[in-house]
């Protein structure tokens, strides 16, 4: 029908913008489950539709790698390989140049549980020099059979308990060398501590080291729990300025024991144009390279070389691209070992001359950090003569000046709060150890401590106190006979003026976001992590007791 007839038939404004947008969208949302506007160059996007039962899983996605890495979750295993190389920027360039649209099915998930034909299309909605803006559609592909059949499913349920059984095998046969590279240097560094007792500034050397290490022990415990959040799609980022040249500072100190001990050879080169600050996530960042650099190490014999190169590859407006390269002359990697290098729990088999200890999820866990991060991993090696892991990361320009307001300078020192004279706190702790160290290090800083060892104890001393006696409670979570949730409950039900306001902070070994949510719906005003970090512990305190720091 021409628009000349709809003319004539008194539907012109059909063709008007706004309605024609409105009859597009009514459209989509009936055939679509998800249909976002995508630009390649910004790796933005904007969510046109998002079916109701898939919306939680997109929750605070702000890149389109993200989305993928979210959406990839619902994919039957055997098409998420596939998925992900088809959704590729270089790929989508690549196939809309040659056809203008990009189209392919696949199985995905159900909420019951069953897999049904999907497809995603992917068409130009504006393609010039400047811009690259695509449209991605993803709909049931009702034109194939929706529900396969029972039999697929079955084998498919059966493989994948067999997986899980043998991934649970083999995670506790090896565990863990992840954890012993930096415990290494723990007990490393204590050791050579006793023997230079007398050697102030050797053992203070040593004590930074330590400190270093087991940081990064506590970073890696806390990624190996987040296991699961990163193949539910759950994974938060935590963007902040940092400085490339200390993450590779702090690496060198982690790993030079073991460097030392296998008489290896530890080669560095930052390259000039690396910029002082960028913001991104530092944690993140150090678990990827200290994953490869401590695979380097561990399969390369003694007297080998270990080279490390850190460039900037693309200088952006807003965004440089950082390439980390991790080259070793260690043992390699046969051509089939490359093409599986990333999935879990895969190791060489003639590797009988090289001790391998580790969880076997290092790999895996950094090729979906990097996918997390926007950036890209590759790997190239030849059986006998080593391997060159290369990852490109982007990170965000920091403005001069703005690192000194993130406390990252180097000029900037860290100002410790100034608390007023005989402030008193009650501390919550059945755990002996736990308790001298919290009440050390609270009273050398001129804090008055008093204890107790359970929810029950802490109620009743809190309950016979007169009206702000103690300016603070640190509350254990888990205790014997009244935990630290069930206390702060009662002591704010407690017909007692200060009962309502005094700062009650939770101190606890549980790290999830769902139990934070539990201690401050106990009525709990914030939250600490064991092991405590001291300098924490003082900006927590100032920050309820409204102290400026």
């Amino acid at each position: 029908m021409s628009v000349h007839l709809m003319e004539e038939e008194g539907f012109a404004d059909l063709a008007s913008g706004e309605r024609k947008s409105n009859c597009l969208l009514k459209i989509i949302h009936h055939v679509c489950v998800v249909a976002i506007v995508y630009e390649l160059k910004q790796n933005v996007f904007e969510m046109l539709e998002c079916r109701e039962d898939f919306k939680d899983y997109f929750v605070g996605v702000k890149s389109f790698d993200e989305f993928i890495l979210r959406y990839t979750t619902l994919i039957q295993e055997d098409w998420k390989e596939k998925y992900r190389e088809k959704l590729d920027f270089q790929n989508i360039e690549n196939e809309i140049m040659k056809k203008k649209e990009l189209y392919f099915e696949y199985l995905q998930k159900e909420k019951n549980e069953t897999y049904s034909w999907f497809s995603t299309r992917i068409f130009p909605n504006e393609w010039t020099d400047e811009k690259r803006e695509i449209i991605v559609i993803i709909a049931p592909e009702k034109s194939r059979k929706m529900n396969v059949q029972k039999e697929f499913v079955m084998k498919e349920a059966l493989r994948l308990a067999e997986k899980a059984n043998k991934a649970k095998t083999e995670f506790l046969s090896h565990m863990s060398h992840d954890i012993r590279t930096p415990l290494n240097a723990v007990i490393g560094m204590t050791t050579i501590a006793k023997i230079y007792a007398g050697n102030r500034e050797k053992v203070e050397e040593c004590l930074e080291k330590i400190t270093v290490s087991s940081k990064y022990i506590l970073a890696l415990i806390n990624n190996i729990l987040d296991m699961s959040k990163i193949e539910s799609g759950k994974m938060t980022l935590n963007y902040s300025p940092f400085s490339i040249q200390k993450v590779v500072g702090d690496i060198k100190t982690v790993i030079s024991p073991q460097i030392e001990e296998k008489k290896q050879k530890l080669q560095i080169h930052i390259s000039d144009d690396i910029k002082e600050y960028y913001v991104g996530d530092v944690i993140r960042t150090k678990q990827i390279l200290m994953n490869i650099i401590g695979n380097a190490i561990k399969f390369t014999p003694s007297g080998g070389t270990i080279y490390f190169s850190v460039i900037s590859t693309k200088i952006g407006m807003k965004k440089d691209t950082i390439r980390f390269e991790i080259k070793d002359t260690g043992i390699g990697m046969s051509e089939e070992l490359v093409k599986h290098v990333f999935e879990p729990f895969v190791q060489e088999m003639d590797r009988s001359e090289i001790v391998v200890e580790g969880t076997g999820l290092g790999l895996p866990i950094t090729k979906n950090l990097v996918y997390l991060l926007n950036g890209k991993i590759s790997v190239e090696s030849q059986l006998g003569k080593g391997s060159t892991f290369i990852i490109e990361l982007p990170f965000e320009q920091i403005k001069i000046g703005e690192e000194k307001k993130s406390g990252h300078s180097k000029s900037s020192k860290k100002v410790k709060p100034e608390f007023p004279k005989e402030l008193r706190i009650l501390i919550a702790e059945d755990n002996d150890i736990n308790l001298e160290i919290i009440t050390t290090l609270l009273e050398m800083n001129g804090f008055i401590v008093e204890s107790a060892n359970n929810g029950k104890e802490v109620l009743e001393k809190f309950k016979a106190s007169i009206q702000g006696y103690y300016c603070l409670i640190f509350m254990d979570v888990k205790m014997p006979v009244m935990d630290g949730l069930e206390a702060t409950k009662r002591i704010r039900q407690l017909d007692k003026k200060d009962a309502k306001t005094v700062p009650i902070i939770a101190m606890t070994a549980n790290v999830f976001k769902e139990d934070m949510c539990e201690a401050e719906e106990a009525g709990m005003n914030d939250y600490l992590i064991k092991p405590l970090d001291m300098e924490l512990v003082l900006k927590k305190i100032a920050k309820v007791l409204g102290i400026d720091e």
